[in-house]
């Protein structure tokens, strides 16, 4: 097997079982993933990279996300397509935080839908990703946690925000960021943020 079955259009060279060599070659491919723009040679790419035996996984993964961030950033609708939606993941973690607000807090007087949503950035293309849960009370108090990510190349986060819609007072204001690993301490912020704001 040669490194163009694994990538066609890096060229032919055979591949050896020494790591070196293999790594030598994963590099060259990254290199290229950066550089296409056809979203047919980066599908080819993405096929070659699941069935080629002669790289470890997390070699393998490292690939397949850097197609992922060039299929998505030069054709959206075909990474969709073998990814997945671009906020899947940021839906699922957002769901499972509101279904556990729900069991805790009585969100029936919500002034806004329920539920996991998509922001303004996301849908005017200003971010890559932009989803959230809210609840605003009807003093207009607004308690928020958004997962938000600029670009596919950016890491995402998770910001917590506390505000009252259309004050002039920003000295009310509070906010707070957190890595998406850091999933549990940002809904416990959100959690501190609605105990002041939900009227049970």
């Amino acid at each position: 097997m040669t490194i163009y079955d694994l990538a066609p259009v890096v060229g032919r060279i055979e591949l050896t079982s020494e790591k070196k060599q293999i790594d030598k070659q994963v590099a060259v491919a990254k290199e290229r993933i950066s550089s296409l723009s056809d979203p047919k040679a980066l599908l080819r790419f993405h096929e070659n990279v699941e069935r080629f035996q002669g790289i470890d996984e997390v070699q393998r993964e490292d690939l397949i996300q850097l197609i992922e961030e060039r299929l998505r950033s030069v054709s959206p609708s075909a990474a969709t397509k073998v990814f997945g939606p671009k906020d899947s993941e940021a839906r699922e973690i957002l769901e499972q935080v509101f279904l556990r607000t729900c069991s805790e807090f009585d969100l029936s007087q919500n002034q806004v839908k329920n539920g996991v949503k998509t922001g303004g950035d996301m849908i005017a293309g200003r971010k890559h990703v932009d989803v959230y849960i809210s609840y605003k009370n009807d003093d207009k108090w607004r308690a928020s946690l958004a997962w938000l990510q600029d670009t596919t190349a950016d890491v995402p986060n998770l910001r917590v925000e506390k505000l009252q819609v259309g004050s002039q007072d920003k000295t009310n204001r509070e906010e707070a960021l957190f890595t998406v690993l850091q999933v549990d301490l940002a809904e416990q912020k959100y959690r501190q943020m609605l105990r002041t704001i939900v009227h049970q």
